[in-house]
C-alpha cells in the first residue's frame, strides 16, 4: 500500500525534540492518579496493587512513575509494610476505606520519587505520599520558607547548567 504524502510543506514542521525517558531525578512531584489494579505476584503467593500515577507539573510534567504495594504475600512483613503504604495512600486520597482499585482514579496528591540501580538499570520508585496541602517542602538549607520542590540532578548530568546543586 502506498498514500500520497505531496501536499505536506516539510519545512514547516519542527525537528521533532529529544525525549527522556529515563527515570525521573529523585524528588517530590504533584502527580494525579491514571490507573489502578491488582495483579499477580509473578511468584504466584501473592498480590499487589498497581497505581500509575501521571506527574502534572514542573520537571517530569507528564511522565509516568509506578507504585506496586503488596497486600498479600509469602513474607509477613513484605505484606504488612505494603498494606501499610497502601493504607497511606488511601488516605492521602481522602479514603477512610479502599474497597475498589478504583476508587483511587484521579486522585491528585504528591508522591517521593527515588531512584535506584539494578541490574545495571536505574529504576524509579515511589516511596512516600502526601496531600499537596500538607505538604512542606525542604529547601537545600533545611528550611521550608517558600513553596518549592526537592528535586536531585540526575546521575548523568555534569553540572554545566549552573543548577543550584
Amino acid at each position: 500500500m502506498s498514500g500520497d504524502l505531496s501536499d505536506i510543506n516539510w519545512d514547516d514542521i519542527p525537528e521533532p525534540t529529544e525525549r527522556n525517558d529515563g527515570p525521573l531525578a529523585a524528588g517530590t512531584y504533584p502527580v494525579k492518579v491514571e490507573a489502578a489494579s491488582v495483579k499477580e505476584a509473578k511468584s504466584g503467593n501473592g498480590k499487589y496493587v498497581e497505581v500509575q500515577f501521571r506527574v502534572t507539573d514542573g520537571a517530569g510534567a507528564n511522565r509516568c512513575v509506578w507504585a506496586r504495594l503488596n497486600h498479600q504475600n509469602a513474607s509477613e512483613t513484605a505484606a504488612r509494610i505494603g498494606m501499610g503504604q497502601l493504607k497511606k495512600l488511601a488516605s492521602t486520597c481522602g479514603l477512610t476505606r479502599l474497597t475498589d482499585t478504583s476508587q483511587l482514579i484521579g486522585a491528585e496528591l504528591l508522591v517521593d520519587v527515588t531512584a535506584r540501580e539494578y541490574n545495571g538499570k536505574v529504576y524509579n520508585d515511589v516511596k512516600d505520599f502526601f496531600q499537596v496541602k500538607d505538604f512542606k517542602p525542604v529547601l537545600a538549607d533545611g528550611s521550608n520558607r517558600s513553596m518549592v520542590f526537592r528535586v536531585e540532578p540526575d546521575a548523568g548530568t555534569s553540572g554545566a547548567d549552573d543548577a543550584p546543586w
